[in-house]
């Protein structure tokens, strides 16, 4: 096939006709291999042959390499030609459903190559029975305590001890919500996330649910400060548990137990309930963002997308264990929500967004651990995540950060916050630009 440039648009007919070449039919040693040898495993680790399958008639039909490379080439390419396609399925699994449609095809008649019209065809029709609405029940670790069920933007949360399956439309099942109390029991299940997802393929679907539930727990650590929101998280993600336990030994072999707890948002339900009432109209405009983002609405895209890429970073960075990775990530966070380009794009936008935001300058004070101005602040926080990004710090050691996590954190959650409240009304004003800059001095502007 040659060199291929990748960055240029595929000829998707030619690498349709490539990919087809490709597909070929290995014969099988079946009865002949050493004992204990699987046959997948042969396949997969001595012979060059790649998306292949084993099918029910114990024929394995895969393809080459140059056949596997022009697939992907047809699959990016039909990819990014169709807005559908990248919001509907994620990449990889649009490209194992057309290696499958292929090989099936190809088993059937190897002379009968099809066109790109049937290729389209067979993905609108895929994707069309994808189309439905899909229910997600994620669980989540909040609060041990019992309270009332909350909403963010499109997630309600409820406490599993007040989940009501027949509420949501669920029915009971061997495999469905009797299993609730497994849940508890062994995976320590204290709220489930329910979230609806529309026409997405069912990989994608389950991506953006929990996407959408991991930035509407950001919320949540946004609205309390750290490091008390440390431990919010959902179970099937970054998960750490409550108490770091262990067993110490003395140098005459004593031994007892290690025991330190994790700051935790384990407050009291009543507690939890007051503070959401009190945070409600923040809460509501940071939920709307990310409805937006869920159902792709958002009139301002790129301005949104970043914010909510910010708050997801946020998230990241707020959960780790080390400080120095912790506030790499959440200064990650603040370039995602100014777009900063650079370094030195990172250092001018966050004191254009303490200007704009806030109204502060340069020379003013940060209200940190250390007194310092907000010019030292800045560059403190931007130093420190490209040395330790670049291994002119170490990351382990953290000897040379001169900046406090938590400080880190307040100010992104105030970045956060400020910025959610001001892209719901710049949203709504008339001639409204998509970009950083413009937002900004809007936000200047208003507060004149």
């Amino acid at each position: 096939m040659g060199r291929v440039d990748k960055r240029a648009a595929p000829d998707l007919g030619a690498s349709l006709a490539d990919a087809w070449s490709g597909i070929f039919e290995l014969q099988l040693p079946w009865g002949k291999l050493l004992p204990n040898v699987p046959m997948f495993n042969w396949v997969d680790e001595t012979q060059d042959i790649h998306a292949w399958s084993i099918g029910m008639d114990m024929r394995c039909i895969g393809f080459s390499r140059p056949g596997l490379l022009a697939l992907r080439l047809l699959i990016r390419g039909l990819w990014r030609s169709d807005d559908r396609y990248m919001r509907l399925v994620g990449l990889g699994t649009l490209t194992d459903h057309m290696a499958n449609l292929l090989r099936e095809r190809w088993k059937h008649d190897e002379t009968q190559r099809p066109d790109l019209s049937w290729v389209r065809k067979q993905l609108d029709d895929w994707l069309s029975s994808q189309a439905g609405t899909r229910q997600h029940f994620i669980p989540c670790k909040i609060s041990s305590q019992r309270a009332d069920s909350f909403k963010i933007g499109p997630v309600t949360f409820v406490h599993i001890d007040n989940f009501i399956p027949k509420q949501f439309g669920l029915k009971d099942g061997a495999n469905g919500p009797l299993e609730l109390g497994r849940w508890k029991a062994e995976y320590h299940t204290e709220w489930i996330a329910a979230v609806d997802v529309a026409a997405r393929e069912e990989a994608r679907s389950l991506e953006v649910a929990e996407l959408v539930v991991d930035l509407c727990l950001g919320v949540l650590q946004t609205i309390t400060r750290d490091p008390w929101g440390r431990d919010i998280s959902r179970l099937t993600g970054r998960t750490i548990l409550g108490d770091k336990f262990s067993l110490v030994a003395d140098a005459d072999g004593r031994w007892s137990h290690g025991w330190r707890s994790r700051g935790s948002f384990d407050m009291p339900g009543p507690v939890l309930e007051e503070l959401l009432r009190q945070v409600a109209p923040d809460a509501k405009s940071m939920g709307q963002i990310i409805g937006r983002y869920k159902d792709q609405t958002s009139p301002l895209p790129l301005l949104e997308q970043g914010w909510c890429d910010a708050l997801f970073w946020f998230h990241e960075g707020v959960s780790e264990l080390l400080d120095s990775v912790a506030i790499a990530k959440m200064e990650t966070a603040i370039e995602n929500l100014f777009c900063a380009e650079s370094t030195k794009g990172s250092r001018s936008r966050l004191l254009k967004a303490f200007t704009c935001l806030f109204g502060a300058d340069r020379d003013s004070q940060v209200d940190a651990i250390l007194p310092v101005t907000i010019d030292e602040f800045v560059e403190s926080i931007v130093t420190a995540r490209s040395r330790i990004l670049h291994g002119t710090w170490s990351t382990l050691a953290n000897l040379d950060a001169e900046v406090d996590r938590r400080d880190v954190a307040r100010l992104t959650q105030n970045f956060l916050l400020i910025s959610a409240r001001a892209l719901n009304v710049y949203a709504s004003s008339a001639n409204s630009l998509d970009n950083v800059d413009a937002f900004l001095d809007w936000a200047a502007r208003s507060r004149r």
